[in-house]
């Protein structure tokens, strides 16, 4: 299970984030950047994944 797991995060994909292509494991972890700028004040936005 973790091995299919691991295969998933490293499968490239574009167009889940603006303007960014990558793997989806740095896909999820750029959104948490996001998510923690937003939490401890230092940013306004954040943008969701479009996931297909």
């Amino acid at each position: 299970m973790v091995d299919g797991y691991e295969l998933r995060m490293l499968r490239r994909t574009a167009g889940a984030l603006p303007g960014f292509s990558g793997t989806l494991r740095r896909h999820l972890y750029r959104q948490a950047e996001q998510i923690a700028a937003l939490v401890h004040g230092r940013s306004d936005q954040w943008i969701g994944l479009s996931w297909r």
